[in-house]
């Protein structure tokens, strides 16, 4: 979940950017088909 103390602009970019790199790894590893 989102951390409350933090900005919600700043928790929607690293959740998006989390998002992005958990994505291209799994790829990377053969997990998931590219999005």
């Amino acid at each position: 979940m989102a951390n409350l103390t933090k900005a919600p602009a700043q928790d929607l970019v690293s959740e998006q950017i989390r998002s992005k790199v958990f994505i291209i790894i799994s790829h990377w590893n053969g997990a998931t088909p590219p999005t």
